[in-house]
């Protein structure tokens, strides 16, 4: 077993760039017991056997609702004192029969013809973020640009104030802690109380929405009858509302940054996309491919198993490595490069495979379209300041997302 496949997914370099990792493991190890104690599952194949057996691998969390592989007991206990517990298990950390129940209630609520009637709503944000820096020649495209532009599209679908965006960051943040490197005590409990703050402005926000239903997806939700029969109680919306502030967030932001990043690298790239709009498309497809703002999730073995002729036992962790997948040659020939003709990269496995396809991946493409294209149209050109910088990702090896990316940006005349 070579040197690279023997290091932890935590290592550091392995943070910065997990892909020479990923290939490693798919050569030698596709199915690797790593020294945390949890299993890798990284060639595309397997992870669609995986993710297809739902009895086997199971999305359900002993630790209950949230998606957290480090664990804090006092931390549980503030939230269930202070605040609504940890959400329940609606949808993403939930197994059949219920899933399918939840899954079709939030399908409706991210309906194509709604998502389609957004798309105005979303140019106006996107062009109004620009607006915000205008005067400026440099930017720090995550946190002025990618942040607030998907910030304000979640709060404008649950119909909550975008002036409290800086407080859905933090409630992101904290309601993610769970997926860090490592986590201290106090950090557990730093986000608890911020996942309280969360709870109590959702549940403010639901109780007003029965009271006076909108146009948003909150009352959508609220309207829902599970099964077609009893309605949703707010502990369930709660949870609901939650996962689609968090999870839509943090994903979409991430491929904003990283999608500038690509065509800041390649100033060929952006004037084939400004010269040829038809192919932003494939553009954020092949984006998707490449740099999985998720790149793994966990699922839990139920019983004694066997997968890829290693031995896993009932309640292994097993984490299977969607960004792996989508650069498995045995999928995507030469599937380290990114190419934007490739014929098949919307097989990607970036929003998942079966039941557990993530809903809002068509709202996630059509932000991310409309955004690169805008950008696209208002800057004749745009780079990095520092070429040479060294870029830094967050710390977590689920999801991967750039701390900071400054641009140098000239406007179009």
């Amino acid at each position: 077993m070579s040197d690279l496949v023997s290091q932890s997914v935590l290592d550091p370099q392995v943070q910065q760039c997990p892909y020479p990792y990923y290939r490693a493991l798919r050569e030698e190890a596709p199915v690797r017991l790593t020294p945390e104690g949890t299993y890798i599952v990284s060639t595309y194949d397997l992870i669609i056997q995986v993710v297809h057996d739902s009895k086997i691998f199971s999305s359900m969390s002993p630790h209950g609702g949230g998606l957290g592989l480090h664990h804090s007991e006092a931390a549980d206990a503030l939230i269930e004192k202070k605040g609504y517990g940890r959400s329940l298990p609606v949808f993403v950390n939930l197994d059949p029969p219920d899933h399918t129940v939840y899954r079709r209630i939030v399908m409706n609520a991210f309906r194509p013809a709604r998502i389609r009637q957004m798309e105005q709503s979303i140019i106006t944000t996107v062009t109004d973020v620009m607006d915000s820096f205008a005067d400026q020649s440099e930017v720090n495209v995550v946190h002025d640009f990618a942040i607030p532009v998907q910030i304000y599209i979640i709060a404008d679908i649950l119909g909550v104030a975008r002036s409290d965006f800086r407080l859905f960051r933090e409630w992101s943040d904290a309601w993610f802690v769970g997926l860090a490197l490592s986590v201290s005590e106090e950090e557990h409990l730093k986000a608890a109380e911020k996942i309280v703050e969360l709870q109590h402005y959702l549940m403010a926000r639901i109780r007003e929405c029965r009271e006076k239903p909108g146009e948003d997806v909150l009352s959508d939700f609220l309207d829902a009858r599970f099964g077609g029969d009893r309605p949703l109680t707010d502990l369930e919306v709660l949870a609901m509302a939650e996962n689609v502030l968090v999870a839509g967030h943090e994903t979409t932001s991430n491929s904003i940054a990283a999608g500038l990043h690509r065509l800041a690298s390649e100033p060929d790239l952006q004037r084939r996309l400004r010269q040829d709009p038809t192919a932003i498309a494939r553009f954020v497809e092949e984006l998707l491919r490449t740099e999985a703002p998720v790149q793994m999730m966990p699922r839990y073995a139920t019983q004694d198993t066997v997968l890829g002729g290693v031995a896993i036992p009932k309640g292994a962790v097993v984490m299977v490595a969607f960004a792996s997948a989508n650069r498995d040659a045995a999928k995507f020939a030469d599937g380290d490069s990114f190419n934007v003709d490739r014929p098949n990269a919307s097989r990607h496995l970036t929003f998942g495979s079966g039941i557990h396809t993530c809903v809002g991946s068509p709202l996630a493409k059509l932000v991310l379209a409309n955004t690169f294209r805008l950008v696209l149209e208002r800057y004749s050109g745009f780079r990095l300041v520092d070429p040479q910088e060294r870029l830094n990702y967050n710390p977590s090896f689920v999801l991967r997302g750039l701390s900071a990316l400054v641009l140098a940006l000239e406007k179009s005349k």
